[in-house]
């Protein structure tokens, strides 16, 4: 499976990075710093804001499923805090959906329930 991962960079997105990466499945991960993270043949990285609608379509395209780890920085407001619409980026869940005719898979349970084809 091809997953956008949203969140990569956090304790909680790493640890999903890693068993997805070990599972099999590719994945595409918008980053702020793509610094922060290491190569990988299965790992695409997007250098953007998920503030930015124009990053998040560039992060979403091609996948088949979207997890979404963001989380709360100390020193920052957190995301999650404005609720799931902000005014620069409509929720995941409203963007148009060019990059793939199907929908998107959520995925709610442990990544060892999805098959990586």
């Amino acid at each position: 499976m091809h997953i956008a991962l949203f969140g990569a960079t956090g304790g909680t997105g790493r640890q999903v990075l890693a068993q997805a990466l070990e599972q099999g499945h590719r994945i595409t991960a918008l980053v702020r710093d793509p610094s922060k993270l290491t190569p990988h043949p299965d790992l695409t990285l997007v250098t953007g804001d998920v503030l930015d609608p124009a990053a998040v379509a560039r992060c979403l395209a091609g996948t088949d499923a979207v997890v979404c780890v963001l989380g709360s920085h100390g020193s920052k407001t957190p995301i999650e805090a404005r609720g799931t619409y902000h005014p620069r980026f409509p929720s995941l869940t409203t963007l148009e959906r060019p990059w793939n005719s199907s929908p998107h898979r959520p995925l709610t349970g442990p990544l060892s329930h999805f098959s990586a084809t």
